[in-house]
């Protein structure tokens, strides 16, 4: 589907997993959630309800206006009154995926969703985003900040000079992979992410990368410029689900 890797946990759970400990691991990853509803399903019981709510939840961290969570009709039922955190599935616009233009309204929804964003209570000190290309610096593994938060150094000509420039995770990232405080206390959380990160910049190398650059406003009062991209995103996600699917790891609060 146009790039996007869909995840069924019929087809990508793997035998031995714990289904009720991974499916909410990949709700709150995944940059889209489908709520397929049916004549039959919307009449279901149990851990499918609380699948929705958990979607609700995740919705409600993302940005306001964002699109996470699509309700998609397959057939004619009524959409069923599921809330949490004051959210109604009911509330969001739905589609009817029986119709002739409802793969179309499908895609275009998908293709709305902004692709990186500010991780949620960043927005004060974190400025609009604006599209770049940039280049990875091939000195990035000699900085402090790669030493101490994994954070790629980027070839950028921005607007504030003479501060040099940031490759970082956006809020579409765990925060085991983006969280300062989590990084600078667990060296294991720092270890994954630059081994994927060097794997990333392996694949990038002498390539323009899309991105987003914002100016961040530090406590101090000086303003610095960071980039996210959603290829950067993207590649340290799939490194930690297939690290979850491994049991390589423990699960970070």
């Amino acid at each position: 589907m146009r790039g996007f890797r869909a995840w069924l946990d019929e087809e990508d759970l793997l035998a031995g997993q714990h289904w009720r400990t991974e499916i909410p691991k990949v709700i709150q990853q995944s940059d889209i959630i489908v709520a397929c509803f049916s004549s039959r399903s919307v009449i279901k019981k149990g851990y499918v309800q609380k699948e929705y709510r958990l979607a609700l939840d995740t919705y409600s961290e993302r940005p306001p206006g964002s699109i996470f969570l699509i309700p998609l009709k397959l057939d004619e039922c009524e959409i069923p009154y599921i809330e949490a955190f004051s959210v109604n599935i009911r509330d969001l616009h739905w589609i009817d995926y029986s119709k002739e233009d409802g793969l179309s309204r499908l895609l275009a929804s998908i293709e709305t969703s902004p692709c990186v964003y500010h991780p949620t209570d960043t927005e004060q000190y974190r400025g609009p985003l604006s599209d770049c290309t940039f280049y990875i610096n091939v000195s990035y593994r000699k900085t402090n900040r790669w030493k101490t938060l994994g954070d790629v150094l980027v070839e950028y000509r921005h607007p504030i000079r003479g501060h040099s420039v940031y490759l970082i995770p956006s809020g579409r990232v765990p925060p085991r992979l983006r969280h300062t405080k989590v990084l600078r206390s667990d060296d294991t959380a720092l270890r994954e992410k630059q081994k994927a990160t060097i794997s990333f910049v392996k694949e990038w190398e002498n390539r323009e990368i899309q991105g987003k650059w914002f100016i961040v406003e530090r406590k101090t009062g000086l303003e610095v410029v960071d980039l996210y991209s959603a290829a950067y995103d993207s590649h340290l996600i799939a490194n930690l689900t297939m690290q979850f699917k491994g049991r390589r790891i423990s699960r970070h609060p």
